[in-house]
């Protein structure tokens, strides 16, 4: 008898809860927050230099330690036409890059620490984590720009590349 009891009263207690649970979701807007994503920062403030690349006045966010470096210019949903990131390295190095994270097409350019480019990769795939970047010869500075931009402004390996001081 008391385990009927007992029995109906859980099932009482359990369908009140249950529905009184959906009930109270049902008119809900999820709450506007801001998540956050490790390792991701969004609207992040880089340093930015102006320089001469091809004949063109290109804006160039400059990254210099390892976290900013490793993050580039990943999450970008867009890169205006004569902007892009240089990547400085603080000695010469044989290291790829790849395009984790990265949502859109992109050009290299490594240029070596007497500020020859010794290499351009004309079209780097976004979001492919498999292929790894890098050009035959050590390299000091990276330059990423939209697909092509190397290419369609007549810069090649070989060209002198001057890197203005950074603050």
């Amino acid at each position: 008898m008391w385990f009927r009891i007992l029995a109906i009263s859980c099932a009482t207690i359990l369908s009140f809860g249950c529905n009184r649970i959906s009930h109270d979701k049902a008119g809900l807007e999820p709450p506007d927050i801001e998540v956050d994503i490790p390792g991701v920062k969004e609207n992040r403030s880089l340093r930015q230099i102006e320089m001469s690349i091809g004949g063109e006045e290109v804006t160039l966010e400059v990254v210099v330690d390892r976290e900013e470096r490793r993050q580039g210019l990943m999450y970008r949903d867009s890169l205006a036409p004569n902007a892009g990131m240089l990547f400085i390295f603080p000695s010469n190095l044989y290291g790829p890059f790849w395009m984790k994270n990265t949502y859109i097409p992109l050009s290299i350019a490594f240029i070596s620490s007497d500020s020859v480019i010794v290499g351009i990769i004309d079209r780097m795939e976004p979001l492919d984590t498999v292929t790894k970047y890098m050009p035959d010869a050590p390299y000091r500075y990276a330059v990423e720009m939209n697909a092509g931009w190397f290419k369609n402004h007549g810069v090649e390996v070989g060209d002198t590349l001057e890197i203005p001081s950074v603050p």
